[in-house]
């Protein structure tokens, strides 16, 4: 019994939790019932189902990738700090790569996972450019390796899509709630945050882009309108000066003797 308790208790340890990060969204839907029937007619911005879709789009999650630099997976957390300046450039050939820092701090070489030199430099230059970083690091610690990999934006923007959870949403809902899990809450609830912010701001672009085009079709139905209505004012004005020394039926029916 007692081995039995000890080994649950060693695997316990091993185990990492697992925390969820999660945020409501307010949606653009209308409720059942109070679609206006009138000529001019207020439409909601996306179905439920768009709605879904759009918090999978790549407007969204490519920009949530490139700001939160989940490209980039390095070995141990504690090495974060050296790749806050490293992007990628459209030509990325992503991968996994060793960077091998000298004795003295004073230069570097960046490998494949291979081991084969890619390019040899001094710390501060550019690291890595002709393969699609943008990383020029002031100081790097003496003596270290970091082995990291590298993935495209796209890729990247993909690898969340899947990780992203959501909840059934009815064809009148007007909340959407996204989630994430993971073992570093502090990651997952800035990541989420991100993801909420991103599509506000494409679900506000995409509002306005409507409202822009509503306004503008409905600009033109009242110009046609008004075209309309000088129309039908000149036809009446001329219609009364052609006709106005024609005899009437009033005065033939007053100058008939009694």
């Amino acid at each position: 019994m007692r081995s039995g308790l000890a080994a649950g208790v060693g695997i316990s340890r091993l185990l990492k939790p697992v925390y969820m990060a999660q945020a409501t969204l307010q949606i653009d839907q209308i409720p059942r019932g109070s679609q206006p029937t009138g000529p001019i007619r207020t439409t909601q911005l996306l179905d439920s189902r768009g709605w879904v879709d759009l918090l999978r789009s790549y407007s969204v999650l490519d920009e949530v990738v490139k700001r939160r630099r989940l490209y980039i997976e390095h070995g141990a957390s504690g090495d974060a700090k050296h790749f806050e300046a490293l992007q990628v450039d459209s030509i990325l050939s992503p991968g996994s790569y060793r960077l091998k820092v000298d004795a003295t701090g004073g230069s570097y070489s960046l490998l494949t996972s291979a081991g084969a030199q890619i390019e040899a430099g001094a710390v501060g230059d550019s690291i890595g450019r002709p393969i699609g970083f943008l990383w020029a690091p002031t100081s790097l610690p003496a003596g270290r390796d970091f082995d990291f990999t590298l993935s495209s934006t796209r890729d990247a923007a993909v690898k969340l899509g899947d990780l992203i959870e959501n909840s059934p949403m009815p064809p009148d809902a007007a909340f959407l709630k996204v989630s994430l899990r993971g073992t570093d809450p502090v990651e997952l609830a800035a990541t989420v945050n991100v993801i909420a912010a991103r599509y506000v701001e494409v679900a506000t672009f995409l509002k306005r882009d409507k409202l822009t085009q509503v306004t503008q079709v409905l600009g033109g139905q009242l110009e046609r309108s008004a075209a309309d209505l000088r129309q039908a004012e000149n036809a009446l004005e001329t219609f009364k000066i052609n006709t106005i020394t024609l005899p009437n039926d009033r005065g033939r029916r007053r100058s008939r003797p009694d």
